[in-house]
Order: structure tokens, then sequence, then C-alpha cells
């Protein structure tokens, strides 16, 4: 819990399947000529690789094959 909001974390390793996704996440970036930033293709990484639909105001998201994402 986080100090009495009543939310839970939930900690997602980097673990081989995240870095797997990384990988190919970063390549496809800079073959389609856009850059996209350490942390975005980590977090895009690891939402691949748990099926888990993400949240994000970051329009590069939509870049990436395969992602769950709700733009906000």
């Amino acid at each position: 819990r986080l100090d009495g909001t009543g939310a839970h974390v939930l900690l997602l390793p980097v673990d081989e399947p995240v870095t797997d996704h990384y990988v190919r996440i970063m390549a496809a970036a800079k073959v389609a000529g856009f850059a996209l930033g350490i942390h975005d293709g980590l977090i895009a990484a690891t939402a691949l690789r748990h099926d888990a639909r993400l949240l994000a105001q970051d329009r590069d998201f939509a870049k990436i094959d395969g992602l769950d994402l709700i733009l906000i």
C-alpha cells in the first residue's frame, strides 16, 4: 500500500522477455526513423511482456506495433 491511499503497486522485473521486446522495439523505432527514449522503450517492453494495457499521453507509443495503448 502507498501511504493510506489504498493503492497497490506491483513491481515488474526487467527480465529476459522484457529485454527481448525492448531490443525489438528500439530497433524498429530506429528503422522507422523516430527516436524513442530508453525509459519509454522499457515501459512499452514491460507492457508487451505482461500483455498489459498502457495508458499514456505520449503519442510515440502509438508507433509501437502490438502495444495495447490508450492515449489519455
